[in-house]
């Protein structure tokens, strides 16, 4: 007698299915982690770079009282090229010093863009400060 498998030398067409199809969720499970973890990164790549933004900017605004950055003159601060996949924030003035490097350098200008939108000015003109919104910073994709 053969025992219990007998003569069998092979897998059914229904064991390498369950096998297949077992292997295909798992995949699935790890590709759908790997894309929240990247979710996590963008976001917490935006949160940094938006508080490095916010301090400069508040630290800005202390420095000069008479020519404070708010929400009405955001527009003045942008970023400039800086060489191969890099851009400066600068804040570009009317007057004799024309432009003000802060030292911040992000990898792109989408970069940039999307730190100076999850960050708004709150309260009066000459006594408000830069804040970082966090749930605009969660509904980053």
């Amino acid at each position: 007698m053969g025992g219990w498998l007998g003569n069998k030398k092979g897998f059914t067409m229904v064991e390498l299915i369950v096998v297949i199809a077992i292997l295909a969720l798992l995949a699935i499970g790890a590709v759908l982690a790997f894309i929240g973890i990247q979710a996590n990164a963008r976001r917490s790549i935006a949160m940094r770079e938006a508080r490095m933004l916010v301090q400069a900017l508040n630290h800005y605004n202390e420095r000069s009282p008479n020519a404070r950055i708010t929400e009405e003159n955001r527009d003045s601060v942008s970023a400039v090229s800086a060489g191969d996949n890099e851009v400066r924030v600068v804040l570009l003035t009317d007057g004799p010093i024309g432009t003000i490097d802060f030292g911040i350098i992000f990898s792109s200008q989408e970069r940039f863009d999307t730190a100076l939108s999850v960050i708004h000015y709150t309260g009066e003109d000459n006594r408000g400060i830069w804040r970082l919104d966090e749930e605009a910073v969660q509904a980053i994709r």
